[in-house]
Order: structure tokens, then C-alpha cells, then sequence
């Protein structure tokens, strides 16, 4: 997206050029002198290698000029499309600074987000891609190049959503894949199948989720709200590791929620109950779809913590306030709820914007362990960042999934899962085996 601050305006008699070597400079024809620096921001900038999605670069036979067009709209240009989405090239922008550039708000879409980017070559999973913030967040990747895979349970819904994509946009390369939450087999099974069609995965996004149902067990004895949204994904993280590591740099975008701030889950009251309530009257579905999400992002920062440096970047988003989703389609209550916030609320396109922006920004190269709201980077409860409450949650996630898969016959955890990172990953090779 173009900024369209007024410090980035050119003062009369400039104009902005393009190196041979992809960096902008400014032409001051007052004066006659060139420089790097735009004259009133101060920033240095260049435009990305490779060209938005549907663009190519030709060059004209009669004058040797070069022409651009957009396959997507059929449209010419001779004014190279780079321009419109500059780079900084700035140093200011390190880990833990939240020094970006916020191009976007909460109005911006997903589509806006990937306007100049080309995403062929990317191999993306998201799950619970067949509605809502998900559907968004795959239809813009495909529609940018990406190679997504819809991975839910309702198959009928999915293949529907992906005939819709393949409509819009010809040259999309999607597909749907079952993947049940609440199944552990079922994220087993999945894992197995993916491994076996794609060689690498670039991008995990981590959004299927459910909302205010009644108290409910899963075939594996967990709560249904927990298994959904927070353990099924584990053990999927777990199960793509290896993946993960051979394709990095890669990213994984956990969909989580402001609402992480309000529960009642913290280093000193984390137990199996509270995670995963044994009885009806234990279970409030407000207050547990709160702690799933708490859990998420605690679980978001310890991945950071163990895995950044292996080339995996880890990144927490809120999409929104009551995005109109059929999250609460389980509900009465919650259904009439969102519809009469449906005015005053996030459309689903701009729900995934944040997701999209941390999945592909190259503002957040070698970056992670960060939390976005409208892809602005926000602190996160503290609770968070706690280690004593992420490493609890990390071994009784551990304990949990082991627990289902004597029950289920699932494979189980195995040692590459170990809280033990230096003995996890010794070497690239150990790292790529399955176990």
C-alpha cells in the first residue's frame, strides 16, 4: 500500500526515479542535484526484487523503453508498478522496537495488504479456511500466488469455497484437505497427508476456532472449545515441525483474541481442569473460549522462544471486535449479537488483514514473539510473557495430547517434541526427523 502520509509528498520542482540497481532517488530540478534521501521524510528506500502478482516486464522493440502489464486487469504501464509500494531501507526496525511503518488501520483488507507482493512459490495451510476470517485470509493469498490448502472438517463447505476462489481468480492454486480438531487420529492423519503431497510449508495460519457452545467432550475427553482451538493446533505444530524447520524462514499466525486478556488462567491456577473442564458446572463458554486463547498466545511467544533462531517466525493476532463471522452460529444468543453489531464492526475481509500482514510483511522479517492489532504491533496481557505459566502449559499440553493418543491409538508425542530445545535440535538433520 502506498504511503499516503504528507511527509512523503515531494515538494514542488522534485521527482522520484529508479536506480539500476532497484533504489530510488530524488531529482531536485530547482537546484539540479540528486540524492538518497527523500527531501522531507529522510528516508532511504528501494523497491522489492520481484514484481506485484500478474505483472510482467517487457521491453519495446522500436525505442527500448520498458513496458509493464498486469496480466490480472489486462492494463500497460511505463511507469514501473514497484513505485507505488516502496521498501525502507531504514535500519530502525528490530526486535523488540515496534518501530514499523503503520501503512494500514482497520479498515484496510487483506487484498490491500498483498497489493504488492507475488506469492508464487509459497505454500500455505490455513485452517478453518472454508468460512469467516479463514476464507478471507486463503482467498487473498491465492489470489496472490500463494499454493493454499484449506484444512477443516466440513469438506462439503470447503470444496464449495474453493470452486468460489477458482472462479474469481483463474490462476489460484487451492485445494481443501480434512483436518478434524477434535480428533487428534484426525490432525495425525492430516499431518501424514500433507507431508506426503508438499515438500515445504512457508505459512501456518492457526484460525479455526469455536465460540459459546454448551458444555461438550471430545472422543479424545477433552472439552470441546479447548480441543478446537488451542490443543488440536499443538499437536498439528507439533506434527509439522519438521517441515517447518526444513522450509524456513516460515511463519506461523496464530488467530487469537483480545479476549485473551480476560480469564482467570495464569502460573499459579494452571491445572488440566481449568484448561479442560470435567464437568458442566465447571465450563462457562465465554470464560473458556477466553483461556483457549490465552493459551494461543502464551503458546505463540514460547514458540518464538524455542524456535526463532531456527528460522521460524511466530506471530499473535487479534482480527477484531465481533467480526461478522459465524463464529456464534452454535448460539442463539451469540448470533443475534453479532448481527446487531454487524454495523459498527470489521467485515471478514478486513478480519484477515492483520492475519495476511503478518504472514507475508516483510517488515517482519527475522522478527516474531509479537502481538497485532490492526497490524500495528500492541503489548499482550502480561500473563503472557510469564515462563513459568508458558513452560506449564507447554508439558501439560504435552501430558494431554499423550494421554489421547493411549486412548485413540495416535502416535503420540515422541522425543522431538522435548522441552529440552538444546537436545530437541542438535543439528539440522535431527531436526528433520520424524519421530
Amino acid at each position: 500500500m502506498i504511503d499516503t502520509d504528507s511527509e512523503d509528498e515531494l515538494p514542488p520542482g522534485w521527482e522520484e526515479k529508479l536506480s539500476d540497481e532497484g533504489k530510488i532517488y530524488y531529482v531536485d530540478h530547482n537546484h539540479k542535484v540528486t540524492q538518497w534521501e527523500h527531501p522531507k521524510s529522510g528516508h532511504v528506500k528501494r523497491i522489492a526484487q520481484e514484481l506485484p502478482y500478474g505483472w510482467t516486464k517487457e521491453i519495446c522493440h522500436e525505442n527500448g523503453n520498458e513496458i509493464f502489464k498486469n496480466s490480472r486487469d489486462n492494463k500497460t504501464s511505463l511507469v514501473d508498478p514497484r513505485l507505488a509500494y516502496p521498501i525502507s531501507d531504514n535500519e530502525n526496525i528490530k526486535q523488540g522496537s515496534f518501530n514499523l511503518n503503520h501503512r494500514y488501520d482497520g479498515s484496510t483488507t487483506a487484498f490491500t495488504v498483498l497489493q504488492s507482493r507475488d506469492l508464487t512459490g509459497t505454500n500455505v495451510i490455513v485452517t478453518g479456511g472454508n468460512s469467516g476470517i479463514g476464507f478471507e485470509t486463503a482467498r487473498a493469498l491465492a489470489c496472490f500466488g500463494a499454493d493454499v490448502v484449506i484444512a477443516c472438517r466440513n469438506m462439503k463447505s470447503a470444496n464449495l469455497k474453493v470452486c468460489e476462489i477458482r472462479k474469481e481468480c483463474k490462476a489460484a492454486t487451492i485445494s481443501s484437505m480434512m483436518l478434524n480438531l477434535c480428533r487428534l487420529i484426525s490432525v495425525e492423519k492430516f499431518a501424514q497427508a500433507y507431508k506426503q503431497k508438499y515438500k515445504k510449508l512457508h505459512i501456518l495460519i492457526i484460525n479455526a476456532g469455536i465460540f459459546w457452545l454448551p458444555y461438550d467432550c471430545t472422543p479424545d475427553g477433552y472439552e470441546r472449545t479447548f480441543q478446537t482451538n488451542y490443543l488440536g493446533h499443538f499437536y498439528l505444530i507439533r506434527l509439522l515441525r519438521s517441515l517447518l524447520f526444513t522450509s524456513a524462514p516460515c511463519r506461523i499466525v496464530f488467530l487469537t483474541s483480545e479476549s485473551h486478556r480476560f480469564s482467570d488462567l495464569n502460573s499459579k491456577t494452571i491445572c488440566e481442569s481449568i484448561l479442560s473442564p470435567t464437568t458442566p458446572d465447571l465450563y462457562h463458554p465465554i470464560l473458556n473460549f477466553n483461556i483457549s486463547k490465552l493459551c494461543l498466545t502464551v503458546l505463540c511467544y514460547e514458540l518464538h522462544r524455542r524456535w526463532y533462531h531456527y528460522g521460524i517466525g511466530c506471530f499473535a493476532v487479534h482480527p477484531g471486535n465481533l467480526v461478522n463471522t459465524n463464529i456464534c452460529r452454535y448460539n442463539w444468543l451469540g448470533t443475534i449479537l453479532m448481527f446487531l453489531a454487524k454495523p459498527f464492526s470489521k467485515t471478514a475481509e478486513q478480519g484477515a488483514a492483520t492475519a495476511v500482514y503478518c504472514a507475508t510483511s516483510r517488515d517482519l522479517n527475522k522478527l516474531g514473539g509479537m502481538y497485532f492489532i490492526n497490524c500495528i504491533p500492541v503489548d499482550p496481557l502480561p500473563d503472557v510473557v510469564d515462563l513459568d505459566l508458558a513452560l506449564s502449559l507447554w508439558q501439560l499440553s504435552r501430558n494431554m495430547v499423550a494421554k489421547a493418543a493411549t486412548l485413540s491409538g495416535c502416535g503420540g508425542l515422541g522425543d522431538g517434541f522435548d522441552s529440552n530445545v538444546n537436545r530437541m535440535f542438535k543439528t539440522v538433520d535431527e531436526v528433520c526427523i520424524e519421530v
